[in-house]
């Protein structure tokens, strides 16, 4: 996961410095585009692998995204970050590998994710607890239940499990 990390963030810095040379020539929304395109989708690329790693790999996308973000409207490199995150509607990474994760459980769940992805884990929605009569649901995350149909990688194979984004899982 380490090497993953540093590559990623290696590539995507030196694309920075390719689009860092050309930025006066194109327009803003020109060079949105090219940050979107060209940066933004190596650090979403295998996002959902990073729920539950350590803060100091994050740290190093999360420059990534900031110093994309700085390029895009020509920021210094001490101003804050953040209003120019809000104003791109980016989220920042941890928020990005849970935006990823949900999206998943949620094409899963409705039969919109390929084959060989829905395959590999059942999502199977469950009842919340009852409640009172006139009382309004609490609005809150879905309530899943995964199910494993069977061994979803070769057998020898270990990996920890990342997260659970749905919430928490119950053996019947």
């Amino acid at each position: 996961m380490r090497t993953h990390v540093l590559r990623t963030s290696a590539g995507c810095f030196a694309v920075l410095r390719q689009l860092y040379s050309i930025r006066r020539y194109v327009t803003r929304q020109v060079l949105q585009s090219l940050v979107v395109s060209l940066v933004l989708t190596r650090l979403d690329y295998g996002c959902a692998t990073l729920a539950g790693c350590p803060a100091v790999l994050l740290s190093k996308l999360r420059s990534v995204l900031n110093a994309a973000a700085r390029l895009v409207y020509s920021a210094r490199k001490f101003e804050h970050v953040t209003p120019l995150l809000r104003e791109l509607h980016w989220l920042r990474m941890p928020e990005r590998i849970t935006f990823r994760l949900a999206v998943y459980a949620y094409r899963c769940q409705h039969g919109l994710a390929p084959p060989y992805q829905s395959s590999a884990r059942a999502l199977k929605s469950r009842p919340g607890p009852a409640r009172p009569v006139g009382v309004p649901a609490r609005p809150g995350p879905a309530r899943l239940q995964i199910e494993n149909p069977g061994p979803a990688r070769p057998v020898g194979v270990q990996a920890r499990p990342v997260c659970n984004v749905a919430g928490p899982y119950e053996k019947q």
